[in-house]
C-alpha cells in the first residue's frame, strides 16, 4: 500500500518564511557597518521593510513621533503602524514622520543588542505611545472617519475595553534570554504595568516569540485577539526556530484585525484657530495702534490674552503683549 499524500504546505505561510528568510539576510549584512548609527538605522529599515511586506494597503510604516490633542507627544519610535487612507500624516526632513495618536495602530522598536538599558529604553518608548489618550472607538466606528448613526435610545453593547487600543511589539536581534525577559514582563504587570508593556516581543537570536496569553477555562492557553488592549494573565514565551518573525508578522496581522480606529474631530480644532487668529489681528491692530500713540489702553485683558497666545504656543504674539504692557497705560477718554 503506497504512503499517502503528504499535504500541501500552506502557501501563507510559505511565503511569510520566505519574506523573514530574506529579512534575516539584510539583517546579517548589516554587521559589514562599524558605524553603530548606521548600522542600527539599516536594520530598522530592515524591520519596517519586513513588516510592510504583507500589510493591506491601508495600513502605512513609519517612523518619528506621536502626539496627542492635549500637545503631548511619544518618544522618537523606530516603527510607527499607522493608517494610510483616512489620516493626517506629517513628513519630516528626516525621513521620519509626525502623526496624531488617532491615527495610530501601534509601534515598534528595533534593538540589535537588547541588553537591559536596550530592554528599558524598548519599554520606555513602548510606553510613551500607549500612554497617549484619544477617544476610545467601539463596534459602530466602523472606519476611522465613519461612525454609524442611530436614534438616541440605541445602545451600543459589547466589550467594555475600547477597540482602538495601541499595540507594541519588540524586535531584539541579540540579548537577554526569553526567560529573562518573560519574567520580567510578568514582575512589571503584577506591579500594575500591564497597560504600558508590549504585546509581542521577537527574540531572533534566541528564536523565541513572546506574547500575552489569558487562560480559558479549560486551562488551555488563548493568545491574539482575546488579551489586546483587555485584561490578560501573563506573558508566555513560544520556541517556534527559524520562524520567529514569520510568527511576528502571522501574530501583527491577526491583532490589527481587531483594531478599529477613530479619527480625531477637527471641526473644533478649525474653529479655535479661526477664532484665535481673529483676535491675533486684534492684537496687532493694537500693537500697531501703541506704535502711532506711543499709549495704550487701560481696558485690555492682558492676562487672559498671553496665557492664550503661551497655551497655544505664539510666541511672537506672547513677546509683543509683554513689550505693550511694559509701554504703561494712559486714562480713559473724558478723564
Amino acid at each position: 500500500m503506497s504512503d499517502p499524500t503528504p499535504p500541501k504546505p500552506q502557501i501563507l505561510l510559505e511565503a511569510l518564511r520566505c519574506q523573514a528568510d530574506l529579512a534575516l539576510a539584510k539583517l546579517q549584512s548589516t554587521t559589514m557597518s562599524k558605524n553603530p548609527s548606521i548600522k542600527g538605522a539599516s536594520r530598522e529599515e530592515v524591520i519596517r521593510e519586513f513588516m510592510r511586506c504583507f500589510l493591506p494597503a491601508s495600513y502605512a510604516i513609519g517612523h518619528g513621533e506621536v502626539f496627542s490633542a492635549d500637545n503631548e507627544r511619544s518618544r522618537q519610535v523606530d516603527v510607527i503602524i499607522h493608517d494610510n487612507m483616512f489620516s493626517p500624516v506629517f513628513r519630516t526632513g528626516d525621513g521620519g514622520i509626525l502623526i496624531p495618536c488617532e491615527a495610530v495602530y501601534g509601534s515598534a522598536e528595533v534593538k540589535t543588542r537588547l541588553d537591559r538599558k536596550g530592554w528599558q529604553v524598548a519599554l520606555e518608548n513602548i510606553a510613551s505611545v500607549k500612554r497617549l489618550e484619544r477617544a476610545p472607538s467601539d463596534l459602530i466606528d466602523i472606519l476611522p472617519n465613519v461612525r454609524l448613526q442611530f436614534s438616541s435610545s440605541f445602545t451600543v453593547t459589547g466589550p467594555d475595553q475600547p477597540s482602538n487600543p495601541y499595540l507594541g511589539i519588540v524586535v531584539g536581534l541579540e540579548g537577554l534570554s526569553a526567560e529573562t525577559l518573560t519574567n520580567d514582563l510578568n514582575d512589571r504587570m503584577s506591579r500594575g504595568e500591564g497597560a504600558l508593556l508590549p504585546d509581542l516581543i521577537a527574540c531572533v537570536g534566541s528564536e523565541h516569540l513572546i506574547g500575552r496569553y489569558n487562560r480559558r477555562n479549560d486551562e488551555a492557553f488563548r493568545i491574539g485577539k482575546a488579551t489586546l488592549g483587555s485584561a490578560y494573565d501573563g506573558f508566555r514565551a513560544f520556541h517556534v526556530g527559524d520562524f520567529v518573525l514569520s510568527s511576528l508578522h502571522l501574530g501583527l496581522n491577526v491583532l490589527l484585525s481587531d483594531i478599529r480606529l477613530k479619527n480625531r474631530d477637527l471641526a473644533s480644532d478649525w474653529l479655535d484657530e479661526l477664532l484665535w487668529i481673529d483676535k491675533k489681528s486684534q492684537i496687532e491692530a493694537l500693537f500697531a495702534a501703541a506704535e502711532r500713540a506711543g499709549v495704550l489702553s487701560a481696558e485690555v485683558a492682558w492676562d487672559e490674552m498671553e496665557s492664550e497666545a503661551q497655551a497655544r504656543g505664539d510666541h511672537d504674539i506672547a513677546s509683543k503683549l509683554r513689550d505693550l504692557r511694559g509701554r504703561g497705560t494712559v486714562e480713559h477718554d473724558g478723564e
